[in-house]
């Protein structure tokens, strides 16, 4: 025996982490030079220190709460470390602040903490809760990706904590004493500042042209989603490719496995191959989690091929694939990849349930009767697969009466001559071994010889030839597999796009035709495959989606005691599909399940950001300050930490891009947020004037208001 190493799990995840762990590394020094540039040094110092302090703190929780280190958990440290700076970007900012104008550095800290209090809980809150139906829901496809959920939990909450308690001890620390001069005199507003503010005066200036131009955005970004392309979970980056083969029904396994040794040296023979194991009559141990091996059968064969680079699969995949088909006419043969995440079988699967299986298998044939009819489709078949021919010696009543032979007597017959019957049993060692006895392979060889096997009658013990008791002996089709759900017969008609065709596309084409199948009375249809992975996972999260949104909503509701506040940060909500809708059609990125939490967590950052300004405008006003001059200048007091927050996430992000399995979810987050900073700078204040009726007029007279 030769043992050879084929994949070693191990060594792949280890390697799978470190360049995953490369990409937070990255990520946390994308955000600290950003800081350090943006926020200057001892600014940058202070932000660095405190998210290093979070991520480190959120790891040893992790540890203790047994969430282990994989691709969903690392993902989740990478999108909640953009949310997280930005809690300790606003108390920073707002300590920095008041340092500039000669305040004292504990003064002003207890001044901002006490401040931001309330929306800064309020907002990690909404973070959080964004999270939660991931956390919650059932079913298989969200256990896989909860790690989303805890981890940013973790971290969230850490970063709020850190955020009252670290950073304005290291503010105290590291920045310079205030200088007595510097609260003299207001220093000028900086270019930039000064332009944002005009842009918001006249915005706010003309704010029913202002909602018409985003609600014109919004319509045309709704048009534009209709061109976004959808997906379940992408295909992995793995360096395999599976070759399932099946024959008819009922091939020996010998054949089975000439023709495996063919396809096997085939797949040898191409460049790229590394290793290839041929499995036949079975699949092999689940060796990884998206790997489920496919039932016991004699006519199936597998082979497991790794190849030296995951880039290399398709063109492999397309060789082999044709190799196959023209090789072996008479198989079955589906060449595919994994994919990261749940599921398996064919991408387009129509399931239909009922109680009389020739009915399933004629409903089963019309609906591949339209897959092969529409040209894009490939690998048409059922998960039944093909009837068999059996002989059916059936027994006449009548003439067994006669010779005194009973229906059971006939089965014993068969059984002892093919079969064989179990006689006693033989012990070597502590090994039982059963005695059977059965007809010579000569007499077993020619079935249609049957007619002159001898039939011992239990009644009298007299003998009798098989021909004698039977009707005229004949071959019929059966099925040979028979598949039930819930015990109920359920057949499944199965296809996969083309080389070259969406998936999409072509379920759109074939969709309205066999959802127009006619059922008879109590039968059933609804689509599986990657359709029904999607529906299933879309409804699985679906379910705890309205919980999440109305503890989101009470938040925010008990945070102001009133409505009006709360109507202005969820109308912001709906407007982030504009970037999000752009952002996919650009990069032709399709929108899949984890661009579907991405949404989630887009929808908890916009209301974060959007909660402490109309908290910060609500003080401002409750103070004496002029309405409109309140709506410019907390606008302007969040310009920078807004925007450092989403410069700091969407910097974060980008590493995943290049990861697969979070590319539409980085999309998301990433040119969603870019936009979505666009709109609480400028829409909130004007959904905030419009809903309060603040007027332009509303303003002191300054001299900065007229330039």
């Amino acid at each position: 025996m030769q043992v050879h190493e084929y994949y070693h799990q191990g060594n792949v995840v280890d390697a799978s982490i470190k360049s995953f762990a490369s990409n937070v590394v990255a990520a946390l020094v994308i955000v600290f030079v950003t800081l350090l540039v943006f926020m200057g040094l001892r600014s940058g110092v202070v932000m660095g220190l405190t998210v290093l302090l979070t991520m480190a703190a959120t790891l040893l929780l992790m540890w203790l709460g047994g969430i282990p280190m994989h691709r969903i958990s690392l993902g989740a440290l990478i999108i909640s470390l953009g949310m997280l700076v930005d809690n300790g970007v606003v108390i920073t900012d707002g300590i920095l602040e008041g340092v500039k104008k000669g305040r004292q550095k504990l003064e002003v800290a207890r001044e901002v903490a006490s401040k931001n209090m309330r929306p800064l809980v309020g907002g990690t809150l909404v973070g959080i809760i964004a999270f939660a139906p991931i956390g919650f829901a059932p079913g298989d496809t969200a256990e896989f990706t909860n790690s989303l959920f805890w981890v940013g939990m973790i971290a969230l909450g850490l970063s709020w904590l850190f955020a009252f308690t670290i950073t304005p001890l290291l503010c105290y620390h590291l920045f310079p004493d205030p200088e007595p001069s510097a609260g003299a005199e207001q220093k000028p507003d900086g270019r930039f500042m000064a332009i944002y503010k005009n842009v918001i005066r006249t915005v706010l200036a003309n704010k029913l042209v202002s909602l018409a131009a985003t609600v014109t955005v919004f319509v045309s970004a709704l048009y534009v989603f209709g061109y976004v392309k959808v997906g379940f979970f992408p295909a992995s980056t793995s360096p395999q490719i599976v070759v399932d083969y099946y024959l008819p029904e009922g091939t020996a396994i010998e054949r089975t496995a000439e023709d495996m040794l063919d396809i096997e040296q085939h797949a040898r023979s191409l460049e790229g191959v590394v290793a290839v194991q041929t499995l036949v009559g079975q699949g092999t141990l689940r060796y990884m989690l998206v790997y489920d091996a496919a039932s016991p059968s004699e006519n199936y064969g597998q082979l497991l091929i790794r190849t030296a680079d995951y880039r290399l699969n398709t063109e492999l995949i397309a060789a082999l694939q044709a190799y196959a088909d023209e090789r072996f006419p008479d198989g079955k043969t589906k060449v595919w990849r994994f994919r990261m995440g749940p599921g398996g079988g064919s991408k387009i699967e129509a399931e239909f349930s009922g109680t009389d299986a020739a009915v399933l298998r004629q409903l089963a044939n019309e609906a591949k009767a339209i897959m092969a009819a529409d040209g894009g489709a490939v690998l048409i078949k059922d998960d039944w697969r093909r009837q068999v021919p059996v002989i059916a010696p059936v027994c006449s009543p009548n003439k067994a009466e006669r010779a005194n032979i009973s229906r059971k007597d006939v089965a014993d017959a068969l059984e002892e001559n093919f079969n064989g019957v179990q006689r006693g049993v033989y012990r070597e060692g502590d090994e039982l071994i059963p005695i059977v006895s059965r007809a010579p392979a000569a007499e077993r060889s020619a079935l249609w010889d049957m007619t002159a096997l001898q039939v011992k009658s239990s009644a009298t013990g007299a003998s009798v030839p098989l021909a004698q008791v039977m009707e005229r002996p004949g071959s019929i089709w059966r099925d040979a597999r028979v598949l039930r759900t819930d015990r109920v017969l359920t057949i499944k008609a199965q296809c996969d796009p083309a080389e070259g065709v969406v998936s999409d596309d072509l379920l759109g084409r074939i969709r309205p035709l066999i959802e127009g199948i006619e059922l008879p009375p109590g039968y059933s249809f609804k689509w599986a495959g990657e359709v029904g992975d999607s529906s299933e996972a879309q409804s699985s999260l679906a379910s705890t989606i309205p919980l999440g949104l109305l503890a989101m909503v009470l938040v925010v509701v008990v945070l102001f005691n009133a409505l009006r506040q709360p109507i202005v940060n969820w109308s912001i909500v709906p407007l982030a599909h504009v970037g999000v809708s752009y952002g996919l059609v650009l990069t032709g990125v399709p929108i899949d399940f984890k661009g579907m939490l991405g949404l989630l967590s887009l929808s908890g950052l916009l209301i974060q950001n959007s909660l402490v300004l109309v908290d910060s405008t609500d003080d401002l006003i409750a103070s004496g300050m002029p309405r409109f001059d309140a709506l410019v200048e907390s606008a302007a007091s969040r310009l920078r930490p807004v925007m450092m927050g989403a410069f700091t996430t969407v910097l974060g992000v980008l590493p995943l891009f290049f990861d697969a399995f979070f590319q539409s979810m980085t999309v998301v987050i990433a040119v969603g947020l870019s936009f979505a900073t666009l709109i609480t700078l400028l829409v909130t204040p004007v959904l905030y004037a419009l809903l309060f009726g603040i007027k332009s007029s509303e303003t002191a007279l300054v001299e900065e208001a007229s330039s």
